[in-house]
């Protein structure tokens, strides 16, 4: 994978939308979060596209070190017609 752009961030203070943004943007992919720093418990979603074969468990097994209390994710496969292969909610 090649960085094309960033990595970058930015703190967001709009009030009820405060939190950071990050993102990076690879040669055929890219990653962003959003984390809600002022929920209770703090709120994040991730998103990652890319042409690299990986699993969600590989990718939640990163996440949960955050100590999650409950998450959900989609998994959808782009590559013929977008369809969505998983959905799970904890």
């Amino acid at each position: 994978m090649v960085v094309v752009a960033g990595p970058s961030s930015v703190y967001v203070d709009e009030p009820g939308n405060e939190g950071i943004t990050g993102t990076v943007t690879l040669a055929t992919s890219h990653a962003a979060i959003h984390v809600w720093d002022k929920h209770e418990p703090a709120f994040f979603q991730f998103d990652i596209y890319s042409c690299s074969s990986f699993s969600a468990h590989e990718v939640l097994e990163h996440v949960n070190e955050f100590d999650l209390v409950s998450y959900e994710y989609m998994y959808i496969d782009r590559n013929d017609q977008m369809k969505v292969v998983e959905h799970v909610r904890s």
